[in-house]
């Protein structure tokens, strides 16, 4: 069954179609094609990821599933319908309002999980410092996208929502139109006066909350769709070494010791499960 938020996103093709149309004929004109094409290929390739903390990537690779707020909760609890929504609604009350806002517009349902395009780095680490990439082709058919942060790119600080729903609207898209949101996203970037594409430029714009892509996976998210798990390398070296550490420091640990556990738990199941671990830059 077609997700009503993917029906959604396909109904506003053909007007993000126009709006990609001319972006890319403007930046050809300024004899900027070869960065457009270049661009568009990095995108093509990327990858979903989600930023976890070390006990939720634990907790996601030990159980196998990895469940949005409204799924913990049901579980927790045992609530449907509206006692769930007043469920979720008391564990994130600073930005409720603002997710069910994009819930309502989009028509996600509570089977939807976020996560951003990644290009091979450790993500945004503003939401966690482990980075969970997954295959999109196990995504396909029905993921979306939007051109940034829903929250960030649609509310301000209060919580007030700062753009109207067409404007918010036509930053959703249908996955497989991911690289038409982005250039349309990043047409500032590309009429920048640059010679080639510097991958590693653009992998920092896009492991910034406030520059990112968001996708949405409409259904389970699970262990077996993950490519690979990316620390970031000055933390993963540091957690390496609080490790060596610990192995010698009399018990109880001191709290700076805290995170060891979960670092040797996450070595110990990505070798289990045969999930390439990576330190990256």
């Amino acid at each position: 069954m077609v997700p009503p938020a993917y029906d959604l996103a396909l109904s506003l093709r053909r007007a993000l179609r126009l709006r990609y149309d001319a972006v890319e004929q403007a930046i050809s004109c300024t004899g900027r094609k070869g960065l457009l094409v270049a661009f568009k290929a990095a995108i093509q390739k990327g990858s979903a990821s989600i930023n976890m903390t070390l006990p939720d990537c634990t907790r996601f690779l030990r159980t196998g599933v990895w469940l949005n707020i409204y799924e913990v909760a049901a579980n927790e609890t045992g609530k449907t319908g509206e006692d769930l929504e007043r469920e979720v609604a008391s564990r994130i009350s600073k930005w409720y309002a603002q997710r069910r806002r994009i819930n309502e517009l989009f028509n996600f349902g509570v089977d939807t999980h976020y996560a951003a395009l990644n290009l091979g780095g450790a993500g945004a680490q503003h939401y966690g410092t482990c980075c969970v990439v997954f295959d999109l082709d196990r995504w396909k058919p029905f993921f979306t996208c939007f051109g940034g942060d829903t929250i960030r790119a649609c509310f301000d600080s209060t919580g007030a929502q700062v753009q109207d729903d067409r404007e918010i609207l036509q930053k959703f898209a249908v996955g497989d139109d991911r690289v038409a949101v982005s250039v349309v996203r990043y047409l500032d970037y590309l009429n920048d006066d640059k010679v080639g594409l510097d991958l590693s430029e653009l992998r920092g714009i896009l492991e910034d909350s406030e520059s990112l892509i968001e996708l949405h996976q409409h259904g389970p998210v699970s262990r077996d769709q993950v490519l690979r798990i990316v620390i970031p390398r000055k933390r993963g070296i540091a957690l390496r070494e609080l490790a060596r550490r610990s192995a010698t420091v009399p018990q109880p640990l001191p709290q700076e010791f805290d995170q060891v556990p979960f670092f040797l738990e996450l070595n110990r199941l990505a070798s289990l499960y045969d999930i390439p671990l990576y330190y990256e830059d």
